[in-house]
Order: structure tokens, then C-alpha cells, then sequence
């Protein structure tokens, strides 16, 4: 049963959408565009994650 007492609002699914996307192998500039952020710093504050992380996704990229 749901709790009534803390409500659930889309900012909240969004952030958790794009976490989750992230460790299950998206990488950033993708979930950046998918978010709409012109930054990808404005992205990465908004995903719930480590810096190792960002570290190990960045050095995946293709510059």
C-alpha cells in the first residue's frame, strides 16, 4: 500500500528515472539531452551519483 504521507512528485521520478538509466550502463550526455539540461554539470548534480562514477562514464566517452 502506497504511503499517503509523503507525496511522490515528477521531479522525483525524473531524478530517479535518470539514475537509474545511468547505472544500467546510459551514459550522461545522453540522459543530458534526454532531460533537456543545456550543462552536462547541471545534469550531473541532478543524478544521484558518485564522482567515481561520472569519472568512469566520462573516460567511456568518445570526445
Amino acid at each position: 500500500m502506497f504511503n499517503d504521507k509523503k507525496p511522490i512528485y515528477t521531479h522525483t521520478l525524473m531524478h530517479t528515472a535518470a539514475t537509474l538509466f545511468f547505472k544500467n550502463g546510459t551514459n550522461i550526455e545522453s540522459i543530458r539531452r534526454m532531460l533537456g539540461h543545456a550543462s552536462l554539470s547541471t545534469t550531473h548534480k541532478y543524478l544521484q551519483l558518485t564522482d567515481e562514477e561520472v569519472a568512469k562514464d566520462l573516460s567511456k566517452a568518445n570526445w
